[in-house]
C-alpha cells in the first residue's frame, strides 16, 4: 500500500516538474507574427473562424494538432504591440499534444476585441515556429445586449407609431 502511494506521489511530482519545464520553454513575448512554413500542424475547431464573437469571458480554444507538437497561446498587448504568453490560473498556456491529437486551452477574454496568437512548434527547442494562427475573438458583455434590446424596442415602438 505504501509503495503504491509513494509511486503515485513520485509520478505526480515528476509530471509537475515536466509541466514546469515545458511552460518555461515557450517564449514569454513575441513581437509581430512570424511567417509560418506553410505546413499544417494544427486545425482549430473553436472558434470556427479566425474572427468570431462570444458572450463568454471564460473561453476554450480547441482543435486537433499533430502529435508531439508544442502549442502555445498568446494575447496581444495593445500598449507594446507584442504578443504575451497567456496564463490561466497561474499556468502558462503551453502544452505538448498527445497521441490523440486533441487539445483544449481555456483562456480569459477581456471586453471587446481580443487578438490571440496560437503558436505551434515542432519541439520545445524550436526558435522559429512551425505554424502560427492569428485569431480575433470579440467579447460582447451584458451591457451590449441591454443596449441592443433597448434600441430594438425603441425602433419597433417608433415603427408602430408610424403605422397607427
Amino acid at each position: 500500500m505504501h509503495k503504491k502511494l509513494i509511486t503515485i506521489l513520485s509520478m505526480t511530482v515528476a509530471l509537475l516538474l515536466a509541466f514546469t519545464v515545458m511552460a518555461s520553454a515557450a517564449p514569454s513575448v513575441m513581437y509581430g507574427c512570424p511567417d509560418s512554413e506553410g505546413l499544417l500542424y494544427i486545425d482549430i475547431y473553436n472558434p470556427e473562424t479566425v474572427v468570431s464573437t462570444t458572450t463568454q469571458s471564460d473561453y476554450v480554444l480547441s482543435g486537433v494538432a499533430k502529435s508531439g507538437v508544442v502549442v502555445s497561446v498568446y494575447y496581444l498587448d495593445k500598449t507594446t504591440g507584442a504578443y504575451t504568453l497567456a496564463y490561466t490560473d497561474g499556468c502558462a498556456a503551453v502544452q505538448t499534444i498527445g497521441a490523440s491529437g486533441y487539445f483544449a486551452q481555456r483562456i480569459s477574454l477581456a471586453e471587446g476585441k481580443n487578438d490571440i496568437l496560437v503558436r505551434v512548434d515542432s519541439s520545445y527547442a524550436s526558435e522559429v515556429p512551425s505554424q502560427v494562427v492569428q485569431l480575433e475573438i470579440n467579447l460582447l458583455v451584458d451591457s451590449f445586449w441591454s443596449n441592443f434590446r433597448s434600441t430594438s424596442a425603441n425602433m419597433f415602438k417608433a415603427l408602430g407609431n408610424l403605422f397607427s
